[in-house]
């Protein structure tokens, strides 16, 4: 069972949200063990030789974590990113469809019709790619 189910996340977003907070818990966990108070030395000291508690590779791992999150959501901000810049791009070139077409017809229904298959054709994208 992935995060999505397990924690009734919604989407991509939210699951890197929750690894966010996930990682961070895990660091505030780290730090606590590097606090200077004696008692709490003395307890890590007990934990690292009487367990399978190896402080050196979980630190390792957290920070290999930190990275892997880091990069996960450099992905998830370029993906939008470029989904942005498509639609932009459509855009631009859906008005200059309307500007050729206006610059070769003066006939206003003719750009009309043209415009209203312009926004059937891009609901259509739109919804095409939500499903994906």
């Amino acid at each position: 069972m992935d995060g999505l189910e397990k924690f009734h996340l919604s989407n991509e977003k939210h699951l890197i949200n929750f690894n966010e907070w996930a990682h961070n818990y895990k660091k505030s966990y780290i730090f606590m063990y590097r606090l200077n108070y004696r008692p709490i030395f003395e307890l890590f000291n007990h934990l690292k030789e009487h367990s399978d508690f190896t402080h050196d590779e979980y630190v390792e791992k957290v920070k290999q974590e930190e990275y892997d999150l880091i990069k996960e959501k450099y992905q998830f901000n370029e993906l939008r990113n470029t989904k942005l810049m498509e639609a932009i791009l459509f855009i631009i070139a859906s008005v200059s469809v309307l500007q050729v077409i206006n610059i070769f017809t003066n006939n206003i229904e003719i750009l009309l019709i043209s415009l209203a298959s312009l926004i059937v054709i891009s609901i259509f994208i739109i919804i095409s790619r939500n499903l994906k």
